[in-house]
């Protein structure tokens, strides 16, 4: 562990030849997340500058509104304010920041 505490990584996506590698590695049951070499440290500009109106997502999942939005309103937050990150994880959780930062204060399911 360094010195200053855990560090916040990313994976970037395999390219080329490390895509072909990272696809062998898959086959014998490893995640890409899991090998060192496609780690970067996180960078948050980068995160809000992918980040999306909640709003957006709402009206075209209608059938999650009401349960998304009655979430975004127990943690203070509103779905004229919230963004939301257009990647779900693996586990198929939904990342929702009440504005246009990097501090989530919703994960949900989808």
């Amino acid at each position: 562990m360094p010195l200053l505490g855990p560090r916040l990584v990313s994976v970037r996506k395999p390219e080329g030849k490390e895509a072909e590698r990272a696809v062998d590695l898959m086959f014998k049951g490893y995640d890409v997340g899991q090998c060192q070499q496609y780690w970067e440290l996180y960078d948050p500009t980068a995160a809000v500058s992918k980040a999306r109106k909640l709003e957006l997502l709402v009206d075209r999942k209608k059938e999650f509104r009401a349960d998304i939005e009655s979430r975004v309103k127990a943690m203070g937050g509103n779905l004229g304010s919230s963004y939301y990150m257009p990647k779900k994880s693996p586990a198929g959780m939904l990342l929702i920041c009440k504005d246009q930062t990097v501090s989530p204060y919703l994960c949900c399911a989808s």
